[in-house]
C-alpha cells in the first residue's frame, strides 16, 4: 500500500506543450514533454505488479492497474486543458473508464487481423485517451491514420456502421492485412501523423481518432516492465 501512496506525481510547470492538428479534419492532439517532475516511483510501482492479458482482444499485450494517487494527480493536471481545447460542454463531468499500465507482448505472428489495423477506442465524441510514455527508449511511438475507402479519420457514431462495412469489403476484395504491426501507409490506410516515443511524454487524443502503436519488433515486444514499452493508459469520458 505504501508503494501506491508514493506514486502521486508533481507536474512540471515548465513542461513543453504542443498542440498538433492531425489530418484533413485538423483533430487536436496534445503532446506534453517532461510532463512530471519525476516518474521513477511510478515505474518502480509497475515493476511490482502482475501483468495479464486484457479481457478485450484489441490490445496486443499485457496490462496491470495503475495506482490511484498517480491517476488523480495526472488527471488533476490536465482536465481543464481537455475541457477547453476540445470544447467539452461545461455541464458534462469527467467519468473514469479504464486506467492501466500496458506492455506489448505479442509477436506479429500472434496478431489477429483486427490487431493489424488502426483502431479507435470509442465513437463517443467526448471520450479521450491519455498515454504517458514511462520507460526510457528507444521504443515505438503512436501514429494516426485515414481510412482510404471512406476518407474517415475519426469514427463517430454515424460513421461506425459504414466504416466497418467498408473495412470488411476491402478485406474481402484484397485480402487481410499483412501479418505485421502497421507502420506506414498501406493500400487500406494512410498515415496522417505520428508522435515519437519519449520517456515522460504525455499524449492526449480523442478516442474516435484512428490510431495505432508504432511497434518496433526489435525493442517493443517485451513483457518485462523494467525494459519493455511501458506506458500508462488512461481512458476518460465526459457525460
Amino acid at each position: 500500500m505504501q508503494a501506491e501512496l508514493d506514486t502521486a506525481i508533481k507536474l512540471n510547470s515548465r513542461a513543453a506543450i504542443e498542440i498538433l492538428q492531425v489530418g484533413r479534419d485538423q483533430t487536436p492532439v496534445v503532446v506534453i514533454d517532461d510532463f512530471a517532475l519525476d516518474i521513477q516511483a511510478v515505474i518502480a510501482h509497475a515493476s511490482q505488479q502482475t501483468f495479464t492479458p486484457p479481457s478485450e482482444a484489441a490490445y496486443p499485450g499485457v496490462r496491470a492497474p495503475l495506482p490511484r494517487p498517480y491517476i488523480f494527480s495526472l488527471l488533476d493536471g490536465v482536465f481543464k486543458l481537455i475541457y477547453q481545447l476540445y470544447r467539452v460542454p461545461a455541464q458534462l463531468r469527467m467519468q473514469p473508464q479504464n486506467f492501466v499500465y500496458s506492455l506489448v507482448s505479442q509477436t506479429p505472428e500472434q496478431l489477429s487481423s483486427r490487431q493489424r489495423l488502426p483502431h479507435y477506442d470509442s465513437h463517443y465524441p467526448y471520450h479521450f485517451a491519455l498515454m504517458h510514455y514511462l520507460n526510457p527508449g528507444p521504443h515505438g511511438g503512436t501514429a494516426f491514420y485515414r481510412h482510404k475507402p471512406t476518407g474517415f479519420e475519426t469514427i463517430s457514431q454515424p460513421r461506425r456502421v459504414p466504416y466497418i462495412a467498408a473495412v470488411q469489403a476491402h478485406m474481402a476484395g484484397y485480402g487481410e492485412p499483412d501479418n505485421a504491426y502497421i507502420h506506414d501507409s498501406t493500400d487500406h490506410f494512410e498515415q496522417i501523423g505520428q508522435v515519437a516515443y519519449r520517456s515522460n511524454r504525455l499524449l492526449i487524443y480523442p478516442g474516435f481518432l484512428l490510431h495505432s502503436g508504432l511497434i518496433d519488433t526489435d525493442s517493443d515486444i517485451d513483457s518485462n516492465p523494467a525494459t519493455g514499452r511501458l506506458t500508462a493508459n488512461l481512458f476518460i469520458e465526459f457525460r
